[in-house]
This record gives C-alpha cells, structure tokens and sequence, in this order.
C-alpha cells in the first residue's frame, strides 16, 4: 500500500505484506492528532485477533509528546486491552531529548494496554528489527518505507 496522508502532517502505510501499520507524525496540531487516534482506533477495531498488532509511530526530529497527544494515545491502549490483542508499538523519536522524555513517560505504569510492549527508539530501522526480527535489506527490498528498492 502507498504512504496515505489522512491528516496534514500525518502519514500511514502498511509494511512487511500488512503485517506493520507505521504512521509518522510531523504535525501535533488537534485536529491532526485526532486523525491520527481515529485512523489508529479503526486499525485496531478491525486487526485480527489471531495476529500480533504490530505498530511503529515516528515523530519528525521537531515533535514533542504533548499532553493531549499522550492523553488521546491512552484511547488506543484501551482500545487494544478491550479487544483483547497482544504486539507491540515502537515509538520512534529520532530527537534525544523528546526521545528522553517518551522512555520516561512508558516507564509509567499503563494499565491500559498490558499486552501490548512498547518501546523507544531512536531511528526507524531498529524499530522495525525489534517489530519484526528477520527483517533484513535481502528479504525486505520492495517493502516501502522499510529500504530503498536499489539495496
């Protein structure tokens, strides 16, 4: 599938034959994050039950986590738990201290999504390996997003 724009600032595609749903967040506007959570929500209303709910969310070097973006994302987990599905979400934050920031916030307790491990990272291509172990540059070649068709 191609990259979607679903809000401005706010793209989605599918990885690895729909295996990983990965947005990337460039703008933290209301009205863009409540896309962002809507478009997530229906992804998580409709994921099979018998497939890990694989996610990467990554945030442009300038994104911070704000308040209402940590509150809305809270929706999300709840939603997971309430399914009943397991995976696991990769936040990457290529900027150090936004990074920083997001390690702290996951080291809350969330009891709104159990099931699902999340963890930070710094660039996309470790997420991805931790997504989804096995990916390499030989079997991942035409997968968009993940390398470059030339690799």
């Amino acid at each position: 599938m191609a990259i979607e724009e679903i809000a401005p600032g706010i793209l989605q595609e599918w990885l690895y034959d729909d295996r990983i749903v990965a947005f990337t967040i460039q703008n933290i506007s209301r009205s863009s994050i409540d896309a962002y959570i809507e478009a997530s929500l229906q992804i998580i209303r409709t994921w099979p039950k018998d497939r890990d709910y694989l996610v990467i969310n990554t945030g442009s070097p300038r994104i911070i986590i704000t308040p209402y973006l940590h509150r809305r994302a809270e929706e999300l987990g709840y939603m997971a738990t309430k399914r009943g599905l397991r995976g696991k979400n990769a936040l990457v934050t290529p900027n150090k201290a936004a990074n920083y920031i997001a390690r702290l916030i996951l080291r809350e307790k969330n009891p709104y999504s159990p099931q699902v491990t999340k963890r930070v990272f710094l660039d996309r291509q470790s997420a991805l390996n931790w997504l989804y172990p096995g990916i390499t540059p030989t079997n991942q070649q035409n997968v968009p997003g993940i390398f470059p068709p030339n690799m």
